[in-house]
């Protein structure tokens, strides 16, 4: 958006803290990923399984610093691996008492789009799921009365994890090379966050839309730091399978 307008973004970190300034461009660039940053969007329904072309993967490798890559798992095992990861996360999210006020507050239940919130239509669920998940998020006793039943998350996990999953044309992790940048510090998290927003803006403008699945990492991340993410003990001992199923099935050599 800076050079769209003939600026340069200059920034520097120090600790946790980010500098930043605009100053005037020395020279014009070009922002070809610039008119897509409002079309930028997100869904959980099922795509289409036409594989990615070598176009679209080359263009992708473009954008990645030198020492970033970028891991496609496209085969129909893989994917399947995926999608028995993606129903243990929401499991384990839905179950947790602590994400109860964000699913709360998060959907939009009454407009086809939202400033600020998710539109119900674009969660993916069915009519009945949509209808089931308003009526429990609207008080906790609800919620927690319908979790306590045997395959209360069924419904999610087959409609917004399974089958998005298995129906696509891949899914990728992005990630540092190994040994390149060790050990990682906040200006290299905030140029993989760049990259990935290139990523995503790159999509866009080839007509393809993202998914992205990042809880699956947060709670690896709580389990191999033993960070106690919630009081649900028996979701806790549910995290640590997704944490083994992640790095020994998933990014496992």
């Amino acid at each position: 958006a800076a050079q769209q307008r003939g600026l340069d973004v200059r920034w520097q970190v120090e600790g946790h803290i980010v500098q930043a300034e605009l100053v005037a461009a020395s020279e014009n660039h070009t922002a070809p990923l610039y008119p897509y940053i409002t079309e930028r969007s997100v869904n959980r329904y099922p795509y289409r399984l036409k594989p990615l072309p070598a176009y679209v993967k080359k263009g992708i490798a473009a954008l990645l610093d030198d020492d970033m890559e970028i891991h496609w798992f496209e085969r129909p095992a893989q994917r399947w691996r995926i999608a028995k990861l993606l129903m243990l996360n929401s499991d384990i999210r839905l179950h947790v008492p602590e994400t109860y006020p964000i699913h709360r507050d998060m959907i939009d239940w009454n407009a086809a789009d939202s400033a600020d919130r998710m539109p119900a239509a674009c969660l993916g669920a069915s009519l009945l799921t949509r209808v089931l998940m308003r009526w429990s998020l609207a008080s906790s006793r609800r919620n927690d009365l319908l979790m306590r039943l045997p395959g209360s998350t069924l419904g999610v996990q087959l409609e917004l994890d399974a089958m998005p999953a298995m129906r696509c044309s891949a899914h990728f992790v992005m990630g540092f090379k190994p040994g390149k940048t060790t050990p990682h510090d906040t200006a290299d998290y905030l140029r993989a966050g760049a990259a990935m927003q290139r990523f995503w803006l790159y999509l866009s403008s080839q007509h393809l839309v993202m998914q992205p699945w990042y809880i699956p990492l947060m709670l690896s991340r709580y389990v191999e730091d033993q960070v106690p993410f919630t009081t649900h003990t028996a979701m806790q001992e549910k995290a640590k399978t997704l944490h083994a199923q992640f790095t020994q099935g998933i990014l496992a050599p």
